[in-house]
């Protein structure tokens, strides 16, 4: 099956699709950051304490917190 190959036209148009499908999803409030993070935070306690290979916690502790930056900035 062929790659699908867009040109400058569907590019926007797929663009403009994706911003509005965003647009009807409510913006987090301050209470659902908190419990995001909070969940985060034992998600990451379980796997640092879980998992016996040190380089493999070290990469998922760097990415994660990676991940979760944008949401600890709604915080700041």
């Amino acid at each position: 099956m062929p790659d699908q190959i867009f040109d400058a036209d569907g590019i926007l148009n797929a663009l403009a699709d994706e911003n509005m499908e965003n647009e009807w999803m409510p913006n987090l409030n301050l209470h659902d950051v908190n419990n995001g993070l909070s969940l985060a935070k034992e998600l990451e306690f379980h796997f640092t304490q879980a998992d016996r290979s040190m380089v493999r916690r070290a990469n998922f502790k760097k990415d994660f917190k990676s991940s979760l930056a944008p949401y600890r900035e709604v915080l700041v």
